[in-house]
């Protein structure tokens, strides 16, 4: 039914998403796709506000629906241009990409929008520290002089390893050390099952880790690093509220 009534509206329904895809449609069994979408800057709704919008395209009772040609106007909910990505703490660094064109808009400093790549010889924690400033975001370091940069109200760790070109991104949680071995190996396997993208793993009796790893043998451009650690920390976030064995975090 749902289907139908979307299609009559001029929309198309699938069940991959893509950089084409206006809206995913959340409910119970969305989790998985939720992180991807938030990367996509693809706008989430429940079947209530789906509802809201089909009624704004649909023909009054009675009636008969418009002929012709059918036009993607502003007002059509498919047809949204642009997607947005909230950055911080909704403080007017909100930044998207027009997928008509693939180009980039952003209220970020126009800085970081151009910057070029940082080439391999050039990533330090002092140039990826710059690159995250550049782009609006907050750094500090912790007691061990990593860097921590915050985002969503929320923060990580982003560490360099030259040897390897590569970048990784780390979020700590403390979690009961009194906790029987085999509920924490439940809690991670599950975890690791369920979210491809980050990596869950038990680094001290009273620590669960979560990381990603970024190679920049390439070099790395400033916005890719902010929308690596945006998709990583997203993705951290839902799957500690989605899987049903974490109940050790403090």
């Amino acid at each position: 039914m749902i289907r139908q009534r979307i299609e009559a509206a001029g929309g198309v329904v699938v069940r991959t998403l893509s950089r084409a895809t206006d809206f995913l449609v959340v409910g119970e069994g969305a989790g998985n796709q939720i992180p991807t979408a938030m990367v996509y800057g693809i706008d989430c709704v429940e079947l209530d506000g789906l509802n809201k919008l089909l009624a704004g395209t649909e023909a009054p009772t009675g009636s008969k629906a418009p002929t012709g040609k059918k036009s993607r106007k502003a007002k059509d909910p498919f047809a949204v241009p642009k997607s947005f990505f909230a950055l911080g703490m909704n403080d007017g660094d909100e930044h998207f990409v027009d997928f008509a064109t693939g180009n980039i808009e952003s209220r970020l400093a126009p800085a970081v929008l151009n910057a070029l790549p940082l080439e391999p010889s050039a990533v330090s924690l002092e140039s990826i520290e710059a690159a995250f400033r550049l782009a609006g975001l907050v750094t500090s370091r912790d007691d061990d002089g990593d860097l921590r940069v915050h985002i969503y109200n929320d923060e990580a760790n982003v560490l360099t390893h030259p040897k390897r070109a590569w970048l990784q991104f780390v979020k700590t949680f403390k979690i009961d050390p009194s906790a029987a071995e085999k509920l924490k190996l439940a809690a991670v396997n599950e975890l690791n099952q369920e979210w491809e993208m980050v990596r869950f793993y038990i680094a001290a009796p009273d620590r669960l880790v979560a990381d990603y790893v970024l190679p920049y043998e390439q070099g790395v451009s400033p916005m890719q690093l902010v929308l690596t650690l945006q998709g990583f920390v997203a993705t951290v976030a839902e799957a500690l509220r989605a899987s049903e064995k974490v109940k050790l975090i403090a």
